[in-house]
């Protein structure tokens, strides 16, 4: 278990306001994605695809782009005060 920590700004869960304030704090996380990779998501949980043509270099590639693009996001977040969930990350 974590340590409790003093949270000096948040959205109460559940709140009128907590979907456009996380929209309007973590949108611009779509910024930083190429546009060849695909987001879906839904809050604060995200999933990232990119197509390509069954063959190894071609998955090579995808597997490749997909990881420089979670390293952009970690980065992302760390600027912002977030925390990803590598447990949850896979390629």
């Amino acid at each position: 278990m974590s340590k409790p920590r003093e949270l000096k700004c948040s959205v109460p869960q559940g709140s009128c306001l907590g979907p456009w304030l996380n929209l309007t704090y973590a949108g611009t996380i779509f910024d930083i994605v190429p546009p060849s990779i695909s987001v879906y998501g839904f809050a604060d949980d995200h999933t990232a695809s990119k197509r390509f043509k069954p063959i190894l270099s071609e998955e090579t590639e995808a597997i490749n782009k997909l990881q420089e693009c979670a390293q952009e996001i970690n980065k992302w977040m760390n600027s912002n005060k977030l925390k990803m969930n590598a447990s949850k990350l896979n390629t």
